[in-house]
């Protein structure tokens, strides 16, 4: 009945009889297939797919996340002070601030 209609009758009955992930036995966790992460596409959304085993039945669980990128606006002095050459005991060290020399002071007003 299928045949002529481009139908692959066999690879569908296999599909259907062979089963998916989720009829494999659940009693052993190490059966579950590992997780995986979709990369970020063109609209900003990345897929976290994890598989977990609740009741005895395997559940697929897909996750999505909206990435978004903020720009943080810096005052123009700012910006020219991060690009100034260390000097003295930090000439050599990477950039960004010292534990042994700099203090961050959150006061509360």
């Amino acid at each position: 009945s299928d045949q002529g209609k481009g139908l692959d009758t066999r690879s569908t009955m296999e599909f259907r009889s062979g089963g998916g992930w989720a009829d494999d036995d659940v009693t052993d966790p190490s059966l579950l297939p590992e997780d995986y992460i979709i990369p970020t596409d063109a609209s900003g959304i990345k897929t976290y797919v994890t598989f977990r085993n609740e009741d005895g039945e395997k559940k697929k669980v897909m996750r999505k996340f909206k990435v978004v990128t903020k720009k943080k606006r810096v005052p123009k002095c700012i910006a020219e002070r991060r690009q100034w050459a260390k000097f003295g005991a930090c000439k050599d060290a990477p950039r960004g601030p010292e534990e042994e020399t700099t203090i961050e002071s959150h006061d509360e007003v």
